[in-house]
């Protein structure tokens, strides 16, 4: 365990530097204060390494990407409301006011509206107003992804 948490040092201070690159460093003599039998310790887990190569994954990789299948504009679209922590910073993600984000799938357009609230007839608004704004430009929405909640009642068709 005090080998692992000096390894852990001389990693840090190193500014992160692969492990084997580490070992391979110390077996060469090149820290001359640090003993060469340190190189044969198993290498300790950094919490900053693994949190710098963790990745979000919004799906299975192996269903692929959420447009397959789509060739139309308006064929299919997502959509996803956001909570702001500060009046006048809407895309935070906690608080008041929020809004609500549109993506296409097909041409990853995204269409944003705004809101005081998350309530049903907010949403029901900020779904007319998208499709008003895609009838503009001659497309029909015809399918849209949505979280669970407030989209789940009765009013949102």
């Amino acid at each position: 365990m005090k080998h692992q948490c000096r390894k852990l040092y001389l990693h840090e201070c190193c500014t992160h530097e692969n492990f084997d690159n580490l070992n391979r460093w110390i077996r060469q003599g090149r820290f001359p204060h640090i003993n060469k039998s340190l190189a044969s310790v198993p290498d300790p887990m950094c919490i900053t390494c693994n949190f710098g190569k963790a990745r979000r994954r919004s799906h299975k990789s192996s269903i692929g990407h959420i447009a397959n299948g789509h060739t139309q504009p308006g064929q299919g679209v997502s959509s996803d409301g956001l909570e702001a922590g500060n009046p006048g910073r809407p895309l935070m993600t906690k608080g008041q006011p929020s809004n609500v984000r549109w993506v296409d799938h097909m041409t990853s357009f995204i269409y944003v509206t705004f809101h005081r609230s998350k309530a049903v007839n907010e949403l029901l608004k900020s779904k007319q107003e998208f499709e008003q704004y895609a009838a503009m430009y001659n497309v029909k929405i015809k399918t849209i992804w949505a979280d669970k909640g407030v989209y789940t009642a009765q009013a949102f068709p």
